[in-house]
């Protein structure tokens, strides 16, 4: 297949400039709508989130246990609108990480995660993002770019998304003729009826590595039901990449029934000129149903079933998974019980590979401010792997809003697992929340902390 060959070299020149264009766009942007103090008409002021993460591993657990990593996030977000202009939203993601034990290795490095400025105008149904970002959906799935996205809507339900650059490096730096592109159209009808065809172009050393082209499809004929389908299809190969089948029957307010199906090609995924594609296994299937029950106030139970299927080592296998959660006390506290198993086996054969085990937890919330939260997870193994026949991990934490914003967390994971024989580490995280739009940022401490 004759493919151009793309005129990129090294670090690309622009690369570096992409988040200095996003900043300056958007605080060049419609400013002069501003009132005092800062916000525009309609706009969002800045949004702040800051998580300073300490983490201390056990010396006798070896190099991989040992440690004291010190880790911090930080989320930055700013939006202007202009009633003649339209809005701009400027997004900033970013994390650093020191291990004063290993300098010389992965414990010393930042990067950022998302750097983008998204502009939509007040009068055209257009949307233009630039930077650093993630492209949501079709055959694209889940994708880091630096590069450029436009989105046009102009109604009766069209809509179409187109986008290009490069894929994600650290620091914005980029292989030489590495490129991505593609795009999705897609049509809505109703309020809860989509379907939409994509297509992604993959380059790496200025040859294509993967073609794509996927069809999604989401419908509702009945309000209890719910359809929805995916497929993507490796140009390259002329073969079906992945594809999944997804119905569901609301068949009470407290009561939910699904049924799927799902087929994978993980070699598929691979770039075409990969000498790892050969090794890779072939195609997976797996289908079952699921259910998910309220079956009293305060009481959930849900469960799922499959059967699964892999091609390449003509192997088959059986997955159940059971949870209960119950809450008491006008949801004060919190009980959780996991069951889980998973067995495959070659053609007539006992089970070879595979687990059975489950995990109970519990959370109990101390006023507006405090959390405490506790795990227990145990799984034997069908076959041992490292010498160790099973998996034992134990957690026990808290979480404290000790001001305007901020948030402690402490957490003691003990773990004797085929990866570390033994294992005990304390962590401790702060989190701080800012947004200019309140006067006092909340304190109370949310049920999202829960280990």
């Amino acid at each position: 297949m004759w493919a151009p060959r793309l005129p990129l070299s090294g670090r690309p020149r622009w690369a570096p400039a992409l988040p200095v264009l996003a900043l300056a766009l958007a605080w060049s942007g419609p400013a002069a709508a501003q009132p005092e103090g800062g916000q525009g008409e309609a706009g969002q002021p800045w949004r702040l989130q800051s998580s300073s993460w300490l983490g201390l591993g056990d010396p006798a657990a070896g190099a991989q246990g040992a440690g004291a990593p010190m880790v911090q996030w930080l989320t930055l977000s700013r939006s202007w609108r202009d009633p003649g202009l339209g809005q701009a939203t400027l997004v900033m993601s970013a994390w650093g990480r020191l291990d004063p034990l290993d300098l010389g290795g992965a414990g010393l490095g930042a990067d950022l995660d998302l750097f983008y400025v998204e502009a939509q105008a007040a009068t055209q149904p257009l949307r233009l993002r630039v930077g650093r970002q993630l492209i949501v959906g079709g055959a694209a799935r889940l994708r880091q770019i630096d590069g450029l996205w436009l989105s046009w809507r102009p109604g009766v339900g069209l809509g179409a998304q187109l986008y290009a650059g490069t894929p994600t490096r650290g620091r914005f730096g980029t292989a030489w003729g590495d490129a991505v592109a593609g795009g999705r159209l897609a049509y809505a009808f109703g309020f809860e009826h989509e379907v939409g065809v994509s297509y992604l172009l993959s380059a790496k050393g200025g040859r294509v590595s993967a073609q794509d082209l996927g069809l999604d499809l989401h419908l509702r004929p009945l309000r209890p039901l719910s359809l929805s389908a995916r497929s993507t299809l490796a140009l390259g190969a002329d073969d079906l990449k992945e594809g999944a089948l997804r119905l569901g029957w609301q068949l009470s307010p407290s009561l939910r029934v699904d049924a799927y199906s799902e087929l994978v090609r993980p070699d598929l995924f691979l770039d075409q000129g990969s000498i790892f594609s050969v090794f890779s296994d072939g195609a997976r299937v797996e289908g079952g149903s699921a259910l998910a029950w309220r079956a009293a106030r305060g009481l959930e139970v849900g469960g799922a079933f499959s059967q699964l299927l892999e091609a390449s080592g003509g192997r088959d296998g059986l997955r159940g998974r059971l949870t209960l959660r119950h809450t008491l006390w006008r949801g004060a506290l919190r009980l959780g019980l996991d069951l889980d198993a998973l067995g495959l086996r070659a053609a007539g054969a006992q089970p070879e590979e595979g687990y059975a085990g489950g995990r109970v937890f519990g959370r109990l919330r101390l006023g507006e401010r405090g959390l405490l939260w506790a795990s227990a997870a145990h799984y034997q193994l069908a076959a041992p792997v490292n010498g160790a026949p099973s998996s034992t991990v134990l957690q026990l934490g808290g979480a404290w809003a000790v001001g305007e914003g901020l948030t402690l967390n402490l957490t003691g994971r003990y773990a004797q697992t085929p990866t570390y024989l033994h294992q005990a580490t304390l962590m401790a995280r702060l989190d701080w929340r800012f947004d200019a739009a309140s006067a006092r940022a909340p304190v109370a401490v949310s049920d999202e902390e829960e280990e």
